[in-house]
């Protein structure tokens, strides 16, 4: 797993990866389903109350969800 290098960006757009496809994990740890749930949640929490037509918005707040997450990801598969 740690052949691979990580993505430098998994948003573009407004279109986003979650968990597994956007970084790598031991397929053994069980990790996938739990924290792409969790994903999930911080995603809804972004993309609340927005104008989800308006791509720059959407786009933004893409961005910042991305940003937000990799501390998280850090903590419980180590660097990506």
């Amino acid at each position: 797993m740690r052949d691979r290098k990580p993505l430098k960006q998994w948003s573009k757009r407004r279109v986003t990866l979650i968990e597994d496809a956007a970084h790598l994990t031991s397929p053994d740890a069980a990790y996938g389903a739990g924290t792409a749930i969790e994903d999930g949640y911080f995603l809804g929490l972004r993309l609340a109350d927005l104008d989800l037509t308006d791509h720059h918005t959407v786009s933004q707040a893409l961005q910042k969800f991305e940003a937000a997450r990799p501390s998280r990801r850090r903590r419980r598969c180590g660097p990506s």
